[in-house]
């Protein structure tokens, strides 16, 4: 879905000092409610911040921080590394045989020594079903989930997806533990089987004795409460904290300075095409368009090196695609002379915009929610790299629900979208017309007579594709990206194909994909991180 984006990011500096983490036995409040000069740094022991009036609880907690920290609690049975391949934990294997996929378990135990069966894993997946949120999203496949046996899960699908094993992330909880509650009838942390467990005493996460893995050198974590933007920027900068994340979705930005870690986002910055225009419908103008665009120079001043250029609709970092995405991080400007070519534009007028025989150039409007910084500059970027290459861009800036609604009107030649791309690499809501996303496709075709007698037409990445691919469907009326995908869901067509076809349809212009950025005290070694967890790899810290 398009979201609101995030506000100006300035500067990123961190002042993350060494945080403070021996045995004291002090309580946990005064901890988190002092200012005093940070302790001397415990090998055995790190510091984090989180909310102390929100749950630890992952289907219940509001606060991003305290989500974060549940991922030290609790398992999943897959996880997505930092390259979006599928890692097994609890799930000793997976296993899919068209619209079904059997998980087995492997043979780990809960914090209280009670086995994790395929109960729990049903019992989870039930509140995770009824989320609401990112793991509810991530199920929208599943029609039914059956405990086999004690250590085996059988999910039963809407459609075929070789991917499926990557939406396998929902936090694994005993049953019934999110129910238990203390004397004063507040919830408890549930029951979970990660690498740490919340301690007797408060504010503290103690090793797992239990976890089914690897048993690190970290044996404890300490909380601290921080309540709001204002108190997390205080604790970072008295250097309470050894790691902080952002995501750069929220309006504060904290300056901080130490070790930083990209963790990519599969999130796609791209711009939208009306293709009911009578010229956008055309390939060869979002060729031109595309070529045009410098994306390393838009993830550098409009999103402050925390983005990627985008070389297709796949993160850079998905490797079964890579070979095959072909779109160019800076401009290349024969190409989009050669596609304007194709069009009949082929002179310039005294402004510089490429002109038909008649005089005509183009005009194109491009539609920007103006709450975004960041997409204000990347859209005042592009209409000064197209007005290089000829052509002329009229930003037009609204308000978010403004925004929303002319793109649900299709009042737009172009716009500046973003969406999360799903684990399973499902792109149809956006790419396919009639998804809840796919502002501006027309399954119209345009017209097969090519201009000046063309037979072969030149893409992005400069290579010519011969024959006429200008038509949009096929005889039955299936775009050649709805076939691709059915293809792709039956088995018989892999990602790099789907990839290859949206880079020729090229029913939007990939932009970028975002970075998210984790903050850490440079004396922590091993860390390895993931969309899916920014702490992936915390059983093997070591503080040097």
């Amino acid at each position: 879905m398009i979201k609101k984006s995030i506000s100006l990011i300035l500067v990123f500096a961190v002042v993350l000092c060494i945080g403070g983490c021996g045995k004291s036995k002090k309580s946990n409040s005064n901890i988190a409610d002092s200012d005093n000069t940070v302790k001397k740094h415990s090998p055995s022991c790190i510091t984090l911040l989180f909310n102390k009036t929100d749950s630890l609880n992952p289907y219940t907690a509001k606060t991003e921080n305290n989500r974060l920290v549940a991922k030290l609690i609790f398992e999943p049975l897959v996880k997505t590394d930092n390259n979006l391949q599928p890692v097994n934990r609890l799930a000793e294997s997976v296993k899919l045989e068209g619209r079904n996929c059997t998980v087995t378990l492997k043979n780990a135990v809960f914090s209280d020594q009670s086995p994790v069966t395929a109960s729990d894993v049903v019992y989870s997946y039930n509140l995770a079903k009824g989320y609401g949120g990112l793991y509810t999203a991530h199920l929208y496949e599943v029609t039914s989930v059956s405990a086999v046996s004690d250590n085996t899960v059988s999910f039963n699908l809407s459609m075929a997806d070789p991917y499926f094993a990557n939406l396998l992330d929902f936090p694994i909880l005993k049953s019934g533990s999110d129910k238990i509650t203390d004397s004063d009838g507040t919830a408890k942390t549930p029951i979970g089987c990660g690498r740490y467990t919340p301690a007797d005493e408060p504010f503290l996460l103690k090793q797992n004795a239990s976890f089914f893995g690897t048993k690190g050198d970290i044996k404890e974590i300490k909380l601290i409460h921080a309540p709001d933007s204002d108190s997390v920027s205080h604790y970072i900068e008295i250097g309470a904290t050894d790691f902080y994340y952002s995501d750069f979705s929220g309006n504060n930005i904290v300056r901080m300075s130490g070790s930083r870690t990209d963790v990519n986002l599969n999130t796609l910055i791209y711009l939208g095409v009306n293709t009911f225009s009578p010229v956008l419908k055309e390939k060869y103008l979002r060729y031109a368009v595309s070529s045009a665009i410098d994306r390393k120079a838009l993830c550098k001043d409009a999103f402050f090196d925390s983005a990627t250029p985008a070389s297709g609709y796949f993160s850079p970092a998905l490797a079964e695609a890579r070979a095959v995405q072909s779109l160019k991080p800076t401009s290349d400007l024969q190409i989009t002379v050669d596609n304007l070519s194709k069009m009949g534009y082929n002179d310039r007028n005294q402004d510089g915009y490429f002109v038909d025989r008649n005089g005509n150039h183009i005009v194109l409007r491009l539609l920007v929610n103006k709450e975004s910084q960041s997409k204000l500059i990347a859209a005042k970027l592009i209409a000064e790299q197209l007005k290089s290459a000829g052509i002329e861009v009229k930003i037009t800036e609204c308000g978010y629900a403004e925004f929303v609604r002319l793109i649900s009107a299709n009042a737009f030649d172009l716009y500046l979208g973003e969406i999360s791309v799903l684990p399973n690499f499902d792109l149809t809501q956006l790419v396919i017309k009639g998804g809840s996303v796919a502002y501006g496709l027309n399954n119209e075709k345009p017209d097969e007579t090519k201009p000046d007698g063309e037979q072969t037409e030149k893409t992005q990445d400069g290579n010519e594709n011969n024959g006429d691919d200008t038509a949009s469907t096929d005889d039955r009326g299936d775009s050649p990206v709805k076939l691709i995908y059915d293809e792709f869901r039956s088995g018989t067509a892999s990602i790099s194909d789907v990839a290859g076809t949206l880079i020729t349809e090229m029913p939007q212009i990939p932009l970028l994909f975002k970075h998210g950025i984790l903050f850490s005290n440079e004396s922590i070694q091993n860390i390895a991180v993931s969309e899916c967890d920014i702490f992936f790899s915390a059983e093997n810290y070591k503080i040097k």
